[in-house]
């Protein structure tokens, strides 16, 4: 079992990186405002509980990370296509913004 401690620590590692990379600077502050249990997720980070599937998929969609990554370290961390969908809407909005801001000019 010496394996599935370090997996599990290691997990735990990636885990603080990607709550911190969200913007959460303590684990208190993440587990206050997503309503878990703070000994739970401590417990997590740490790799003394190991992670069930529906946890993985909590804390990947909270964070916006890859599975894989999570669970591995191979690949890379962010959902890019997420990060590409809303780049998309933003762009969006950026252009419907100036195509507004030239009919006032247009109108002056």
């Amino acid at each position: 079992m010496i394996e599935d401690h370090s997996l599990s620590k290691n997990i735990g590692l990636r885990l603080r990186a990607a709550r911190k990379s969200a913007g959460f600077r303590s684990a208190r502050e993440f587990t206050i405002q997503h309503g878990i249990p703070q000994s739970t997720y401590c417990q997590h980070e740490t790799g003394k509980n190991i992670l069930n599937a529906e946890t993985i998929i909590y804390y990947c969609d909270v964070f916006n990370i890859e599975p894989a990554w999570l669970l591995t370290g191979k690949g890379f961390p962010f959902n890019l296509q997420n990060k590409l969908d809303h780049s998309s809407q933003r762009r969006e909005e950026i252009i419907k913004k100036f195509a507004e801001c030239q009919g006032k000019v247009g109108d002056v």
